[in-house]
């Protein structure tokens, strides 16, 4: 038989509803793989109950398939109550076209569940640390409110694909700071840094061709630049744990946030093509979306 969540029937006014990618409907929904839509509706059924708010990135296909999969069971009546705090402005715009309630941190300060892409993961540490925030298009992710939504979050699960999975965590950390003093700023990061990485300010598209961001580099609505931390090598062998990273970067004056996460993951879901896997903090040995045989 099928083992995958525990509560992979819904059961709403007295009557259970069968899952669509347990049932053998969960096929890929319009624009979407099969993974992403069978990890979407996985989640959804597994985490998400009424009268929840839930906190909802759009950084990626899964992501977006997961808000479209909710806007579903909400309209069918399977979900009732549900709110939703947007990560970010295509969050909100995706939501808002799926009619799903929106409310905000001001309303609704402790959030119930949140879920979003990641960029990377580091499966071999059993708290499953993870980066988000690295560059994207056409909009770049606002870091600071990211941050918040996750940190005011109760239970939060990532989502990434097969290649965001890796055993050390390194290559770009995004930081998100105050852009009146953002150089200051950036030479106490590579102070901190030297020999180990580099620092860019990121640019509002494409890529930097220089340190400083360009003619037009990203600017929040709060005034703030992303600074880019390029790492040649491990984040650990830079900064001998992930804790200590993450300590040294908020205590530079100017940081608003940044996109190293630690202790945040309740679980991952790694999504591939045709089938997804779940990683659990503690127990990083992959449970697969595929048939698994049960005594």
């Amino acid at each position: 038989m099928a083992k995958t969540c525990a509560s992979r029937i819904r059961r709403t006014h007295n009557f259970a509803v069968q899952c669509m990618s347990e049932s053998g409907e969960g096929s890929a929904s319009e624009g979407y793989t099969k993974g992403a839509s069978e990890a979407a509706s996985f989640m959804v059924d597994c985490y998400v109950r009424d009268n929840m708010v839930v906190g909802v990135g759009a950084s990626g296909p899964a992501a977006r398939a997961a808000i479209k999969y909710l806007a579903e069971q909400i309209e069918k009546g399977y979900l009732k109550g549900v709110r939703t705090v947007p990560m970010s402005l295509t969050a909100a715009s995706e939501l808002a076209f799926h009619g799903i309630p929106i409310t905000s941190l001001e309303d609704h300060p402790e959030v119930d569940f949140a879920f979003d892409y990641v960029d990377e993961v580091d499966e071999m540490d059993g708290l499953l640390p993870f980066i988000k925030g690295r560059p994207a298009s056409p909009v770049q992710p606002n870091i600071s409110k990211e941050r918040e939504v996750i940190d005011a979050s109760k239970m939060f699960v990532a989502m990434t694909d097969e290649d965001g999975v890796s055993s050390n965590l390194g290559g770009t950390l995004p930081v998100m700071v105050d852009g009146d003093y953002w150089e200051d700023t950036a030479e106490e990061l590579d102070d901190i840094y030297i020999g180990f990485a580099s620092i860019w300010r990121r640019p509002d598209v494409g890529s930097a061709a220089v340190p400083h961001g360009g003619d037009n580099p990203y600017l929040s609505d709060k005034n703030e630049n992303i600074l880019d931390i390029r790492f040649e090598g491990p984040i650990v062998s830079a900064s001998e744990s992930y804790e200590r990273a993450a300590e040294w970067i908020e205590e530079v004056p100017g940081v608003h946030a940044h996109g190293l996460y630690l202790s945040k993951a309740y679980a991952v879901i790694v999504v591939g093509l045709d089938e997804y896997r779940t990683l659990s903090p503690f127990r990083v040995a992959a449970e697969t979306s595929t048939t698994v045989d049960s005594e």
